[in-house]
Parts: structure tokens; sequence; C-alpha cells
């Protein structure tokens, strides 16, 4: 949780401290992330497991971003 926080987030844990301030100088004020979990049958996503090669996550990675 703590990279989570300070390494994707605006807030940092000053040293010896348990609680979190806010960073000013924190990257996501100026740009955003997009997580994708990939390929199909890895971490939290669901789906068909079919024959997974380089060809197919490429293309339903394409795919994917195309509709967002």
């Amino acid at each position: 949780m703590l990279a989570l926080f300070q390494e994707h987030g605006p807030v940092v844990f000053p040293d010896g401290q348990d609680k979190a301030v806010a960073n000013p100088h924190s990257w996501n004020t100026k740009a955003n992330v997009l997580y994708i979990e990939s390929p199909l049958g890895v971490g939290f996503n669901i789906g068909k497991l079919d024959t997974i090669s380089d060809q197919t996550v490429t293309d339903h990675n394409i795919n994917f971003l195309l509709g967002w």
C-alpha cells in the first residue's frame, strides 16, 4: 500500500510518520494512468482462456484501447 500511495498517488508518508500528507509535487496533477491486466486470465480479470499468443494479447489490448 505504501508504494501505491507514494508512487501512484498524491500523498507521501514523511520519514518516521504514519500519517499521509498531500504531496505538492505529485505527478498525477498533470497525468493519468490506466492499468490493463494482460494477458487474459491473470490478476483479477476473467474470460475464456483460449490459445494465448503475443498476437492475441496484442489484439485484445488494441481492441480495448480503441473501445476506451
